[in-house]
C-alpha cells in the first residue's frame, strides 16, 4: 500500500517505481492513495504504460479523471469504496455506470474512521444495484483480483 499522506513519494520517483515493479512482477495489485490531482494525472499515465499491472485506487479519489477514458483503458484499475465518510453513493453510482461493479472493492480504511466498515457495508447494501453486483463489490471482486476462488 502506497499512501502519499503518510509517505513522501511522487508517482514516477525511485521509491514508487521500485514498489510498482515488485507488485507487477509478483502479480499483486498496488493499493495507492494519491494526494492531489497532479499526482493522479501522473498515475493515470503510468497505468496506461503498464496495462498488465493491477491498481487499487483508495477512496475513489479523483475517479472523475478515470471517467474521461474508456473502460478498456482502465481494465486494470479497481476502486476502494472505503469509507462512507469519504465516498458518497452518488460518486459510486457515477463510477458504477461507467465501469460496472467489477471495478469496485469493499474497504474498511481501518483503523481510521469509527465504524467505517459497517458504514461502508450499509452504504453498498443501499445502492440501487443487483444483489449479484453487491456480492461482487463486497468480496467476490477481491478474490478474483487476487486469483482466489474462495476464502
Amino acid at each position: 500500500k502506497m499512501h502519499q499522506c503518510w509517505e513522501d513519494f511522487e508517482v514516477g520517483d525511485d521509491y514508487f517505481c521500485k514498489a510498482a515493479m515488485w507488485a507487477e512482477q509478483n502479480n499483486v495489485p498496488m493499493f495507492i492513495h494519491i494526494y492531489n490531482q497532479t499526482e493522479m494525472k501522473k498515475l493515470i499515465l503510468y497505468i496506461k504504460e503498464h496495462p498488465n499491472m493491477k491498481f487499487i485506487i483508495g477512496h475513489l479519489y479523483w475517479m472523475e479523471l478515470f471517467l474521461e477514458g474508456s473502460k478498456e483503458a482502465f481494465r486494470n484499475v479497481y476502486f476502494d469504496l472505503s469509507n462512507g465518510y469519504f465516498v458518497s453513493k452518488e460518486r459510486i453510482m457515477l463510477g458504477y455506470s461507467h465501469f460496472g461493479a467489477e471495478h469496485f472493492l469493499l474497504g474498511s480504511d481501518t483503523p481510521y474512521g469509527k465504524k467505517s466498515l459497517e458504514l461502508t457495508l450499509s452504504m453498498i447494501k443501499k445502492l440501487d444495484i443487483s444483489e449479484e453486483d453487491s456480492d461482487k463489490i463486497c468480496g467476490l471482486n477481491i478474490l478474483k483480483l487476487l486469483g482466489r476462488s474462495e476464502l
